[in-house]
């Protein structure tokens, strides 16, 4: 937020009062002179909606919101309440991924990332895109070398690791299985699945999945301790200040223990280090980022905290201690290095980043080609055994702890649809490229629907292609240039080709919300959905929300209760005569109407609508 009011201060011609703020210990609200307001998300989640309304100016606004991945979930989603005549989106990094599984060792089997659907529905779709590469080409990011250095562990700590590998697949391999049985499936990722069994205590799974849980942390936390970390990245410090002493340098670590840990190893050896992490005071984190802009502390370790946002110019060394296997994480943190100076001049960054080799911790090579991405000057693999602090300087020159460049990552990722042999695949079988497309669900009634809830009005069977090879699952994707259908097996754990489109779907343009499912007042021209239950043995209208329609017996409104019968018995002649079952329907004004494999068929006319219990 400060960094936002400074560069409009700085660069804008737009008088001082005229930009105000909100959260990190500013107040300000809409008014004559204040017509910016910037604010930190969660005061914007909370308190933006309100004030906008108060200065009535809705009709007027722009939204920007920045990091806007950011902006999902019950909570900060509440900031798209806010009324506003425009929209803008930034974010380096706008595609989801998944929770990591824990126990898988391969990345590209934990399923694919998609869009944030909330996101693209509030702020629309992506209307622009600058990959790094371009970027730097450009001019726009200074250059930047990255090295890679795959670490060995120790034989304790091996076998520890296995150990906890072991545990964790078995006790995967039971939770997945258990969800195949229930209602939720087993698509989801497993660290979802685990915490849905955890948090029921009645449940027979609630220990096993408590277990895994617990299991996942501890080799997690197991390679984030390891010694090693600690040996490489104070050689990395000790010779790139050998090398440049006033080295501007920003050390990334995923556990606050060990960036404390770290930050008083180095204290004591006499360097100028200062550290930020979200548990340190406010004013106390402001200080340590103080001095290392002004250059009196030159190495600053962060936990995490400085991931996103914080706009380092004049740091011309990263070192990525530890870090999850999040693409998206990895992405931001390289950002944080890549900020050409203020004064425009150019700047060569060294990103040094470490990894255990032959742990989960290599599963973000196979997520994407990180040379293709970031367009760095080169991307360098090397096999490493640090030495110790006490090792005596003769024996550092020793080839034993010299890196070795090796020829290439330690995994790879999978190839895209242009690298694939179409020729010789066939439906259903394994397919052996990235999970990638637009993401389409289907429905139990034949239907295709886009991630904002549209229609398909041409599904051309998809929805039963995609059952015959892959089981009920309710997400696929087409690839955007061969229009290929891959789906998850999930009972393999493996992508498979269901065949090509024989023409690009077709959007309608209206989405049905789900009757009971949104607080806000629903347009009486919308459509709203509902679903057909069985209840007390008969089958019932119930809205999202588990209420059910009311019959002419209960109903405070005969007619509403003799719409609620009109709709079921219309639904059940149209069962007969397509030979298949209808879970749900639309209501339109006064129009009661289903879709079935992209076909709308009008069920009938409504005299008052339906009354819920």
């Amino acid at each position: 937020m400060r960094q936002w009011i400074d560069s409009l201060q700085a660069h804008s011609n737009l008088p001082r009062q005229a930009i105000g703020g909100l959260g990190g210990g500013l107040n300000d609200s809409f008014s004559e002179e204040t017509r910016i307001l910037i604010c930190v998300l969660n005061s914007a989640s909370t308190h933006l909606a309100g004030r906008v309304c108060k200065a009535a100016i809705g009709e007027h606004l722009l939204l920007v919101v920045d990091e806007c991945h950011r902006a999902t979930g019950q909570t900060m989603s509440k900031i798209f309440e806010t009324p506003r005549a425009y929209n803008l989106g930034l974010s380096a990094t706008p595609e989801r991924e998944e929770p990591d599984d824990g126990e898988l060792e391969k990345a590209s089997d934990a399923g694919p990332t998609r869009l944030e659907t909330e996101i693209t529905d509030k702020l629309g779709p992506i209307i622009y895109e600058l990959k790094p590469a371009v970027a730097i080409q450009a001019g726009i990011l200074s250059t930047f070398e990255f090295r890679h250095y795959g670490l060995p562990l120790g034989s304790k700590d091996r076998a520890a690791y296995n150990k906890l590998s072991r545990e964790i697949r078995e006790l995967g391999k039971k939770l997945r299985n258990a969800a195949a049985r229930s209602r939720g499936g087993s698509d989801r990722p497993l660290s979802r699945i685990a915490n849905t069994f955890a948090n029921r205590p009645d449940s027979a799974l609630s220990a096993d999945a408590t277990q895994y849980l617990a299991n996942v942390r501890r080799r997690k936390n197991l390679l984030y301790r390891a010694g090693v970390r600690t040996h490489a990245v104070q050689e990395l410090i000790r010779s790139t200040i050998a090398q440049t002493p006033e080295a501007r340098i920003l050390v990334f670590h995923e556990s606050i223990s060990q960036v404390m840990q770290l930050y008083d190893t180095l204290l004591r050896s006499g360097y100028r280090v200062t550290v930020d992490h979200s548990k340190l005071p406010d004013s106390l984190r402001a200080d340590s980022i103080a001095l290392f802009r002004s250059g009196a502390a030159n190495i600053l370790i962060s936990a995490r905290a400085l991931i996103e946002g914080f706009d380092v110019p004049s740091a011309d060394v990263g070192i990525i201690a530890a870090a999850s296997a999040s693409a998206r994480q990895r992405i931001q943190t390289i950002g944080r290095l890549l900020r050409r100076p203020r004064d425009g001049s150019a700047k060569r960054a060294i990103i040094h980043t470490l990894y255990i080799a032959g742990t989960v911790d290599e599963a973000i090579y196979e997520k994407m080609d990180w040379s293709t991405i970031t367009g760095a000057d080169q991307d360098l693999y090397f096999s490493w055994l640090p030495p110790e602090p006490r090792t005596p300087p003769a024996e550092r020159s020793s080839i034993a702890y010299q890196p070795q460049l090796q020829p290439g990552p330690p995994r790879r990722p999978r190839p895209s649809e242009l690298a694939i042999d179409w020729d010789n695949l066939r439906p259903g079988d394994r397919y052996p490229g990235r999970f990638e497309g637009a993401e389409y669900q289907c429905d139990e009634q034949g239907n295709v629907l886009d991630p904002a809830g549209r229609p398909v009005t041409n599904p051309q069977g998809v929805p039963n292609r995609i059952t015959g090879i892959c089981g009920m699952v309710k997400r696929f994707k087409v690839t955007p240039t061969k229009r290929a259908l891959l789906c998850w097996d999930r009972q393999n754990r493996e992508v498979r080709f269901a065949g090509f489109l024989d023409e690009p779907f077709r959007i309608s343009s209206r989405a049905a919300v789900k009757a009971g499912e949104k607080k806000e007042a629903l347009n009486p021209n919308q459509a709203i959905q509902y679903k057909l239950q069985r209840f007390r043995g008969q089958r019932r209208i119930k809205n999202y929300a588990g209420r059910v329609a009311l019959h002419p017996d209960l109903a405070t409104n005969h007619e509403c209760g003799e719409d609620a019968l009109r709709v079921i018995a219309a639904i059940e002649e149209l069962e007969k005569r397509l030979g298949t079952s209808i879970r749900h329907f639309n209501i339109e004004g006064r129009e009661a109407y289903c879709i079935v494999e992209g076909t709308h068929y009008l069920l009938c006319q409504l005299t008052r609508g339906l009354e819920f219990r």
